[in-house]
């Protein structure tokens, strides 16, 4: 919907010609139409504040309420919101389109890619990059004993080709996605931390992810 804000200039070519010069007349109408003006900027600047993406505070609140999804306690908008838009669009999952729809609006993203992880999880891969937090939507937004993931295209070592690909379907292999510089902590054998001679646990880096160029050794 687009704007006509300064009404006075689209109302001139309705004003007969006998009337374009008539000071009084001119002033009565723009008078008016200036009126129009102040309407169509609060109209507008309603419209804003009802938009989901962009509302806050009191706004989403009100929004929540029209599909009847309240805040919690201390919730944040950002987090609010990610459950406003699970209750308008995944009231069918896990169907997957009712995913990838709030996925792409939460995260901007045009291309989402759903892939099912056996027995009861699916992997979502985004085709581009997002600074969107994801962790409410993947703890909340799937059914019961279900999970969201994020995850990556299984790649051919650089220089050998581009995706791995399943033989027996042609789809490329989905894996969880690796977080560059993560640190991981060591266990032993029966699961128990590793720790030094001052208590500290021993932590590592997954050498596969980082920038480094490590030499085994």
């Amino acid at each position: 919907m687009e704007t006509i804000v300064p009404y006075k200039e689209e109302f001139k070519k309705y004003i007969p010609e006998q009337y374009k010069n008539s000071e009084k007349l001119l002033d009565l109408v723009n008078s008016c139409m200036a009126q129009f003006d102040d309407l169509e900027t609060a109209f507008f600047e309603i419209l804003q504040a009802l938009n989901l993406a962009d509302a806050i505070g009191p706004a989403l609140d009100y929004l929540g309420a029209i599909v009847g999804v309240k805040r919690n306690p201390g919730e944040s908008d950002t987090q609010y919101r990610e459950r406003i838009v699970s209750g308008l669009n995944l009231l069918n999952l896990p169907g997957p389109e009712a995913l990838r729809k709030v996925i792409k609006f939460l995260t901007g993203v045009d291309s989402v890619g759903l892939f099912p992880n056996w027995p009861a999880e699916m992997y979502y891969v985004l085709d581009g990059s997002t600074d969107a937090d994801l962790s409410n939507l993947e703890k909340n937004s799937m059914t019961s004993g279900a999970s969201l993931v994020r995850g990556t295209f299984l790649c051919a070592e650089e220089g050998e080709g581009g995706y791995i690909v399943n033989d027996d379907n042609g789809q490329p292999i989905v894996i969880d996605q690796r977080w560059p510089d993560t640190e991981y902590a060591m266990v032993d054998d029966e699961g128990y931390l590793i720790v030094d001679d001052e208590d500290n646990v021993v932590v590592g880096i997954d050498y596969l992810t980082t920038n480094e160029s490590f030499e085994p050794t």
